[in-house]
């Protein structure tokens, strides 16, 4: 996790890790397909609401 102060330098490495793993572009096509079930975004959204 970035901390808020983070450096120019820590979030280029943390994207350019993020860009480079494919694990994250599979987490986020799988969580793309679990949030498409919940009928779209704004459901999604409003589901999520109710979380917090």
């Amino acid at each position: 996790m970035l901390m808020p102060d983070a450096s120019s330098e820590v979030i280029a490495g943390t994207a350019a890790q993020i860009l480079g793993d494919s694990s994250f572009a599979s987490a986020a096509k799988q969580l793309a397909v679990t949030i498409s079930g919940y009928g779209g975004a704004a459901k999604a959204v409003a589901v999520l609401e109710t979380l917090g």
